[in-house]
């Protein structure tokens, strides 16, 4: 019986809400290890993985031993804010009360409802989702697509021993044999991939059924429309061989603009394929994809350029021709929660970044962004707070915050980042402490961040009856698995 300890945290993206990836290691291996979960949040098994394809997260770690067949060890950031680490059921309770909301990261929602296995959630954090695409007939086609791979999911985890019965008598009577000769024999039928399709959704994603489609789409011509649909269907649920691989690759490589292009290139980086032997096409086909200016924006939403420039920045030392491309696009998405939160504020919270010419370009772009956008939302704050970081002198930057805060301009859970930044630029003043005190007695206690900035203000104004108070206050509404409640039971428990 082998035992894995829990090491650390790994983030799939920078700086937004998501999911993290806890990684263990084990005596006698200098291998870091991945947990492969099944339907029910079990480990089947250990996998290694390579961290530096990654963000190491810091943060503190608990010790947790598993060992295959335990339940596994979950973890996510919301809003930028410190890891959550702990058992499934845990993660469970603490994500149970989740509520949708306009201001959140919309696919850290879709993320939280699909672990909740929660289809009404699924679908409207989906919706919500949509309406932040510039392009109505790309987030049509988006939102089809997710929808359907993320209740796929949930349905395949909760496959009970009454589908299985049936899947098998299903495979008893012939029905798969003749579909699949009826598609070798008919490949040019117009229903061809209507009819692969269903019989691949409804046997749950048989070998068989994946080697023709391997066969089929490998004779097709390049421009099949079709040909882009069933390449995603095999990267989504299927196996594939080095052949299929290298037909992807080739499509990427010729089709040069297409409605699904950023689909196929994004899911092939996801199924691990920017390592080995493709990993130099797959980069070279992302870079001519972020360098096409301006971007094909009836093709490609803002999510989908970003999460291409995403990837190729965070395995590529040409950070000065990045940050140029994405100043460049800067007025088109600037409207995108996605691309201010995974482009501009990767590239802002770098150390120096005033140091380079295109550094300054971007950095005074997002500043008249700031003084005129007139729309203050978590991507606003966020990204107020790292300007701010860089560049604590910016008086006119530090005023305008003011006014937004004396003025209550920002949305509850978005004003602690605001607050937050002026008081480390300037020192926490008179007129910041009694801003706070109205934040804390007005707002919910359940805002992500509200114990952290009670915390600050007991930390630099000291533990009064009204910060007791509150502290009774949020111990008595909070879950009791929140990992800030030590600390909280700390502050009501004594007065300075």
């Amino acid at each position: 019986m082998i035992v894995y300890t829990l090491s650390g945290v790994l983030a799939p993206g920078l700086g937004q809400s998501t999911f993290l990836i806890p990684f263990f290691k084990r005596s006698g291996s200098n291998a870091v290890f991945a947990q492969e979960l099944d339907g029910n949040y079990k480990i089947r098994r250990f996998m290694k993985i390579n961290p530096e394809n990654f963000e190491n997260v810091s943060c503190y770690v608990p010790l947790i031993d598993k060992i295959e067949g335990h339940g596994a060890v979950m973890a996510f950031r919301a809003n930028d804010g410190e890891p959550i680490i702990g058992e499934v059921q845990e993660i469970t309770n603490i994500l149970a009360d989740y509520v949708i909301d306009n201001d959140r990261d919309f696919f850290f929602q879709i993320d939280v409802f699909s672990f909740l296995k929660d289809k009404e959630g699924v679908s409207k954090s989906i919706q919500l989702a949509q309406k932040n695409f510039t392009n109505a007939k790309m987030a049509k086609i988006w939102a089809s697509g997710e929808r359907a791979a993320a209740l796929a999911k949930i349905d395949r985890d909760n496959i009970g021993e009454e589908k299985v019965k049936d899947l098998e008598s299903n495979f008893s009577n012939g029905e798969l044999e003749l579909i699949i000769k009826q598609l070798i024999e008919s490949p040019n039928a117009t229903d061809w991939y209507d009819v692969w399709l269903e019989a691949y959704q409804k046997f749950q994603f048989d070998s068989g059924l994946l080697e023709v489609a391997n066969w089929w789409v490998r004779s097709r011509s390049i421009d099949d429309e079709i040909v882009p649909s069933i390449i995603k269907d095999v990267l989504l649920y299927g196996e594939y061989n080095d052949e299929f691989i290298n037909f992807i690759m080739f499509w990427l490589e010729e089709v040069k603009v297409h409605r699904m292009w950023v689909d196929v290139w994004c899911m092939t980086l996801d199924r691990g394929m920017m390592n080995g032997k493709w990993r130099g096409l797959l980069q070279d086909v992302g870079w001519r994809f972020i360098r096409i200016d301006p971007p094909a924006t009836d093709y490609v939403s803002a999510g989908q350029w970003s999460k291409v420039w995403k990837a190729i920045r965070g395995r590529n030392e040409n950070l000065e021709e990045l940050v140029h491309i994405a100043a460049n696009v800067f007025a088109i998405w600037h409207r995108s929660e996605i691309f201010l939160k995974s482009v501009v504020s990767a590239l802002i919270k770098k150390k120096r970044i005033d140091d380079s010419s295109e550094g300054r370009r971007l950095m005074d772009i997002v500043r008249d962004w700031l003084l005129n956008i007139q729309k203050w939302g978590s991507a606003w704050c966020d990204i107020y707070a790292l300007y701010l970081r860089q560049r604590p002198d910016d008086q006119e930057i530090i005023h305008y915050g003011r006014y937004l805060l004396r003025n209550r301009k920002l949305k509850q859970n978005s004003w602690g980042k605001v607050w937050k930044a002026i008081g480390n630029a300037t020192g926490f003043d008179d007129e910041l402490y009694e801003q706070a005190m109205f934040w804390l007695k007005t707002s919910n206690p359940n805002i992500m961040g509200w114990p952290d900035i009670l915390n600050i203000v007991a930390s630099i104004y000291g533990v009064g009856d009204d910060i007791r108070k509150l502290s009774i206050e949020w111990l008595r509404v909070s879950s009791p698995n929140h990992p800030k409640r030590r600390l909280i039971e700390a502050l009501s428990q004594r007065l300075i």
